[in-house]
């Protein structure tokens, strides 16, 4: 049935005679189908998973592989990453923030390039604001806008089936950022 919903969509169906090419449709199928089934399997095994510990680290891993298929891990812009456990000071802060804001940068333009999204942006964020934050007076909030998600439909279709987790690379690529880099 899902399969038919997808098919119409665009999916092409399988000849079996060649590897099909991965484009954007077969691609957000064959996320569908991964999350789908690990969905079910952690419905099946409720009562012996944590779910929120497993989500948070199930994004968090994914996000870093993500990064490194992307091959941003060896970025020369990955330069300063969270070092010891001491509390750094205000310009430490700001400067780690800064290079985790060039790596989500590297990032957008990664999933852009890779045809993940149509266009990815991030909203500007006000120096005040870095200040503000860098001596714990405030939260900071910025937002990464990703427009035409080739996931979208795995996402959406997830979603209204009431799974918990379904597939938002970017958000998963940017988390792994800022811990990468923020702690």
């Amino acid at each position: 049935l899902v399969r038919k919903s997808f098919e119409r969509a665009g999916l092409p169906a399988e000849t079996g005679n060649e590897d099909p090419v991965l484009d954007g449709p077969t691609f957000n199928y064959l996320v569908y189908s991964h999350f789908k089934a690990y969905s079910d399997v952690i419905i099946e095994n409720e009562n012996k998973i944590n779910f929120s510990k497993f989500r948070k680290d199930f994004e968090g891993e994914l996000g870093r592989k993500i990064i490194d298929i992307l091959g941003l891990t060896n970025s020369s812009d990955v330069a300063f990453m969270v070092g010891s456990e001491r509390k750094r000071t205000s310009d430490e802060l700001k400067k780690a923030f800064a290079e985790s804001i060039r790596f989500i940068d590297l990032i957008c333009s990664s999933f852009q390039s890779n045809g993940l999204v149509s266009i990815a942006e991030r909203s500007n964020i006000d120096e005040e604001q870095v200040e503000d934050w860098s001596q714990d007076l405030a939260d900071l909030q910025f937002n990464v806008a990703l427009d035409g998600d080739i996931t979208l439909g795995s996402q959406i279709l997830l979603q209204e089936q009431g799974f918990r987790l379904y597939p938002d690379f970017g958000r998963f690529a940017v988390t792994a950022a800022l811990e990468k880099f923020l702690g």
